[in-house]
């Protein structure tokens, strides 16, 4: 995952000339951590990170008792550790209700996160419905922060 998410980056660059302050990463959910290690690895305008999680094992401390995510995937998909090394800016989204990625992980992430950073909750909404549930404000804050990160005219 992390490797076609940096070459889809790569290709953004070399084969259709986007410049790298133009480019905004997106990552929802398991792409969260997907997003954070393509922006520690290439540069960016920005980061929009939306009902993900701080790490595997939060998941699996969540959902599974506590039970070793190592034995099961041999990735740990560390977030925090990602966004805390970033000086871009940072978006982070989540479900204020979401039953899959508790809104308290994603919190993590925020808190992991530095400045200049900012959090959107969405007042109702469960994992997959975000967008739905935050309706034109939701697409207001997310217009708002690229519009704030990406120079030049719209």
């Amino acid at each position: 995952m992390y490797l076609d998410a940096l070459t889809a980056y790569d290709y953004l660059l070399r084969q259709r000339h986007m410049p790298s302050e133009r480019i905004v990463l997106f990552g929802r959910s398991l792409g969260g951590p997907v997003a954070g290690e393509v922006a520690v690895k290439r540069a960016a305008a920005g980061l929009i990170l939306e009902g993900t999680f701080p790490a595997i094992q939060s998941m699996a401390d969540h959902h599974y008792l506590g039970l070793p995510a190592h034995w099961f995937v041999n990735v740990e998909f560390n977030l925090a550790d990602k966004v805390a090394k970033l000086t871009m800016p940072v978006l982070v989204m989540h479900g204020e209700q979401d039953s899959i990625v508790p809104v308290s992980l994603g919190r993590q992430v925020f808190d992991a996160a530095r400045e200049p950073k900012r959090w959107y909750g969405v007042a109702g909404a469960e994992h997959n419905d975000v967008p739905y549930v935050g309706g034109a404000a939701y697409y207001q804050a997310f217009v708002e922060f690229i519009r704030e990160v990406v120079p030049g005219k719209w």
